[in-house]
């Protein structure tokens, strides 16, 4: 898909920046897109007590291409996986009842594992440091990389964003400050470094 994409199926994650190519991770993050959109047919809703913000299992990528299937968190975390193992820098947002994944464009983390600041999250949508991506457009399959890129920035930038649990702050006189819609941007990068890693899902 990557050679299909760019002429080059060399998958070098920054490497390509040295040489001038300022297109390349956003290229391979495209490829990788299409590629688990042919393998994973449909979305599936979390269980409710993921919108009750009590928690949710998550599956291995494995499981969610061998079942072809997958939430908002599956989707956005196996994502990020595979953005990693091709040598980027992968960011997965929470917000209330939904998630779903970016990349930087350039080798660079944010200087904490985790933030909650929208402002500084728009803002490197702006700029073009983070490629934000709706995973849940993964099973539509190849050709949604664009369509995916502009609904997750229609998300944080074109709209207010007043969901249903932000209405229930908004109900109980919380302060709009309070109650940001972004509840983490979590660096996977940075989560390596200070050696937050995954809790291994089997023996």
């Amino acid at each position: 898909i990557l050679k299909e994409l760019t002429g080059s199926e060399a998958i070098d994650g920054y490497q390509a920046l040295a040489g001038g190519n300022k297109d390349r991770p956003r290229a391979i993050a495209r490829a990788v897109f299409d590629a688990l959109g042919n393998h994973i047919d449909h979305y599936i809703n979390p269980p409710a007590s993921f919108n009750e913000r009590i928690g949710q299992k998550l599956r291995p990528l494995d499981q969610i291409l061998n079942d072809g299937h997958g939430t908002c968190l599956d989707l956005a975390c196996g994502y990020a996986s595979v953005l990693e193992q091709a040598g980027l820098h992968p960011i997965v947002f929470l917000s209330h009842g939904h998630a779903f994944t970016g990349v930087w464009t350039t080798p660079q983390t944010m200087p904490q594992a985790s933030t909650d600041s929208f402002a500084t999250m728009i803002n490197r949508f702006e700029t073009g440091e983070i490629v934000p991506v709706e995973t849940t457009l993964i099973p539509k399959g190849a050709g949604q990389f664009d369509a995916a890129v502009a609904h997750a920035r229609k998300e944080f930038t074109e709209r207010k964003v007043e969901c249903a649990y932000c209405q229930r702050l908004a109900a109980n006189n919380v302060p709009t400050s309070d109650r940001t819609h972004l509840e983490a941007a979590i660096d996977i990068r940075v989560c390596r470094q200070e050696r937050i890693l995954p809790l291994p899902a089997r023996v």
